[in-house]
Formats: structure tokens, sequence, C-alpha cells
């Protein structure tokens, strides 16, 4: 396989994971899959071509992942894994930053920008083989995101700015309408937070089951969670994790994304993200061919550059990361020429 240097990372990522673990997976492509268009002209995926399955992608990682719950993960440690197992109704295109399409098909707004209805991809389920409905969508905002009894960063994306939350109602099946009580651009960028079983979560919500505390769901889905009892949507589920050593992801037999050849994604067998002590140390590892996708600093490149065409990797400089980047003030500084 060859290696490659990337200053960013993403959706080779998006594309790749594991063998099957919780099913065998559709017998048919669903009804309403999603095809990404690799190779076509027109798309962003126009100088990508459709791969091969089969492989293992190794990488590196210098944090320990805290949890599995996408819900009340409040750093990137964890959410560089929850966020390949759970998906949205919509998603951004790490390519251009277009919102797309995820979990809903399509949607429509009305004249005045204050109702979103959005329509469901039908026949999707969950990695379990659960079927994938509104009753999820409806589960994850009202008794989730909404609910001050769950500790969740996400309640504040989905905040308008007069202070209300937006209404959340249950159509049919496949079909879920969004009312906002103003108009609210970044609203569709909102509504990609990542949607959760319901089946599997309803049970250690204490609004729905005044049998478990309060604050019960906080706790769920630890790191001593057993992996085939965390399902999602995304193109990973769980299969171990050892403290300090590795995370291995592999493949969920019913992700609905496919080739334009009809090959069901992600095309690698599996994902090892090994834990290292540092940035120092994925470079080693890298250099030794030991993880295939680095992603390097400024200060790597010309080490990197000058063993490009003797070790066969490729560096790859594709520009600004897609991300955010901000400044911290340290607001209880003892140096008095500091203070404000």
């Amino acid at each position: 396989m060859k290696r490659l240097v990337l200053l960013v990372i993403g959706l080779a990522l998006v594309l790749s994971a594991g063998a099957v673990v919780f099913g065998q997976g559709y017998a048919t492509m669903p009804k309403d899959a999603l095809i990404v268009p690799l190779g076509q002209e027109g798309t962003p995926y126009a100088d990508l071509q459709p791969g091969v399955r089969g492989g293992t992608l190794y990488t590196s990682t210098i944090s320990n992942p805290k949890k599995w719950n996408a819900v009340t993960a409040h750093e990137t440690s964890t959410t560089a894994y929850t966020d390949k197992m759970f998906m949205g109704l919509t998603t951004t295109n790490p390519i251009n930053g277009a919102i797309e399409p995820e979990l809903a098909k399509s949607w429509d707004i009305s004249e005045d920008g204050l109702t979103i209805t959005f329509h469901l991809r039908q026949g999707l389920k969950w990695s379990d083989g659960e079927p994938f409905t509104a009753d999820d969508v409806v589960f994850t905002f009202n008794d989730l995101y909404f609910n001050e009894d769950v500790e969740t960063d996400t309640r504040d994306i989905l905040q308008l700015p007069d202070g209300s939350f937006p209404k959340v109602e249950k159509v049919d099946d496949y079909t879920v309408k969004v009312t906002i009580s103003m108009v609210f651009r970044p609203i569709l960028n909102a509504m990609g937070v990542s949607i959760m079983p319901k089946h599997k979560l309803a049970q250690y919500v204490h609004k729905l089951n005044p049998d478990v505390p309060a604050g019960t769901f906080n706790g769920v889905w630890g790191l001593d969670t057993d992996p085939k009892e965390i399902v999602g949507m995304g193109p990973f589920v769980l299969d171990s994790f050892t403290p300090d050593q590795q995370v291995v992801m592999v493949r969920n037999p019913y992700y609905y994304h496919y080739d334009p050849n009809g090959v069901q994604l992600p095309y690698l067998d599996k994902w090892v993200d090994l834990v290292v002590a540092s940035q120092d140390v994925s470079l080693l590892k890298f250099r030794n061919g030991e993880i295939y996708a680095f992603g390097a600093r400024p200060s790597d490149v010309p080490i990197l550059k000058a063993e490009e065409a003797q070790k066969g990797f490729t560096v790859l400089i594709k520009g600004a990361t897609y991300g955010t980047m901000w400044v911290s003030l340290c607001l209880d500084t003892p140096n008095e020429k500091l203070k404000g």
C-alpha cells in the first residue's frame, strides 16, 4: 500500500473502515443508498477513482478516547472516532464545504424560512440491523440534545439567537418537520449533529424511563462498554480498544454509502489507530512504515520530502485545513502587565 503524508486528513478516512461485526449487511442496495460520485466530472470527487475492497489502514493518535458517546463527547480524542460511527441529517462536504444530504435524502424549506421538512433515506439500518426511522431523529433531538438532564455541548449549536430551540416533530416514519422561531442561516449545518439509536439508548434517559436515576445517560457508552452494544450509522463500528495501545475500528456492514459501481463503502476492511506518546513518535512510525498516513507539521515537511522518493510515500500539501482555529486568552495571569 502506497503511504501518504497528509497535511489534511479527511475524505480518505471517511471512505475507509473495516470488517463485519454486527451482521451480514444488506442483501441488496438500500432503496435510498447514497451514491458517492467518485470520478464523475462536475463533482468534487472528479479526481477520485473508484477503489478496490480490502486491506487495513494504520494511523496513529496521541490521546486515548474518553468515551464512545457522541452526544456527551467534549474533546477531539473522542470525536475522532464518534464522527466515523454516527451520522447526521446533513453533512458538510470535506472538499468544498457545501451542506449536503446525509441521513436525510432531501429537504424542503418553507417560503418564510421557518419550517424545514426532512425526507429521510428509506431502507437504512443501524449497524446491528435495526431499521433507522424518524423515531431515532425525534428521540435524538427532543430527548437528548434538548434535554437539560443530558450533559452535551451540542445543545449550544442548536440554540437560536433568541434562546429558543428548534421544534422537531415526526410526520411519518421517514419524514421529520423542524420548525424554528426565526430565520437562522446555520440551521442546515446544525442538523448535521449525530443521530443516535432510540432502541439502544432510550432506556437510559430518565424522562423516558423513570426507573433510572437522573443523569444516567451521561455515563452511557463509556470505554468499558462491550463494543457490540455500540451501534451507529457511520462507516465504522468499534471492534476493540486497548488503552495506551490502539483503537480498532471495523467496517459497518450496514453502511449506506456506495460507489458508482455499486460497491458498498468503505473499501478497507479495518482501521487501526495506534495510541502513541507524541507527534514525534508518530513521525518515526510513519518513516518506519508502521503507519500509512500522517498529518505532518510544517517542521516535518523538509524531513519527509528528503525521504519521499526513497521510501515510496507521497507528501500532499493541500492548503488550508477544514476546521476552526482560535486564540485562547489566559484571564488569570500573574503578570501584572498583562492584566487589563
